[in-house]
């Protein structure tokens, strides 16, 4: 009975204790803020989606035709077409005429990934050239992306630590380890701030020898907010 009693007791102890350990830490003397940093980062992987279509010469370029004149347009201004250019999609159209004969016409959609936007202008420029007119931007990011909003963290902590360690001098105390860190994840891209979709020499006929404008990209914004609780001496 007494052994019995003895790790009864024993049991209670180490309950109390451990319930001690994961008191939550307002019962100790501590300090919060709210960490910031803000960083910017230019993309480096921009998508341009654009369509080859026979419907655009009335089926007299075959698709396989219109693709050759497309690969040689852009492996002249350095795109590597193997490693850059993947298909979306390919797709048939049918035309009826008298009689009941059909006429079917093929277009497929591709999808080119270049990494400045000075390239992208010269890509667009280079389509033009060869008559091809429904090209956009779709997206941009950076292909480090992850290694950055690490690293803007980091710099919020740090921010977070400075301004705790003035706030706690001006009160002549100073502070010790942190004891809570919440990571307010916040990220925004920024977008294309010029979208320009590709001319048509068709639509802008007055316009054809002026030289298409120079794009832009706005930064991809890290926006890192941390809250850290330290203690408090």
């Amino acid at each position: 009975m007494k052994k019995l009693i003895a790790v009864v007791i024993f049991a209670a102890i180490t309950v109390s204790a451990s319930i001690a350990q994961e008191k939550n830490f307002i019962d100790q003397n501590y300090i919060s803020v709210n960490g910031y940093n803000q960083s910017r980062v230019t993309p480096n992987r921009i998508y341009i989606n654009f369509t080859i279509d026979e419907n655009d010469t009335k089926g007299r370029t075959s698709l396989a035709d219109l693709e050759k004149r497309m690969f040689t347009a852009l492996q002249r201004i350095g795109i590597d077409v193997s490693k850059q250019l993947t298909v979306r999609d390919l797709s048939s159209s049918y035309k009826k005429y008298i009689l009941k004969r059909q006429d079917v016409r093929q277009s497929k959609e591709y999808e080119l990934v270049v990494d400045d936007a000075k390239t992208v202008t010269d890509v667009f420029s280079a389509l033009d050239d060869i008559g091809l007119a429904n090209a956009g931007i779709s997206r941009a990011e950076h292909s480090d992306i992850l290694e950055y909003k690490l690293e803007s963290k980091v710099q919020a902590v740090w921010n977070a630590r400075e301004k705790a360690q003035a706030l706690a001098q001006a009160l002549g105390q100073d502070i010790g380890k942190a004891i809570y860190i919440l990571d307010n994840e916040r990220m925004y891209f920024g977008s294309t701030s010029n979208t320009v979709m590709l001319r048509s020499a068709v639509v802008y006929e007055d316009f054809v020898d002026a030289s298409l404008p120079q794009i832009e990209f706005q930064d991809i914004i890290l926006d890192s907010n941390v809250t850290v609780y330290f203690e408090l001496k």
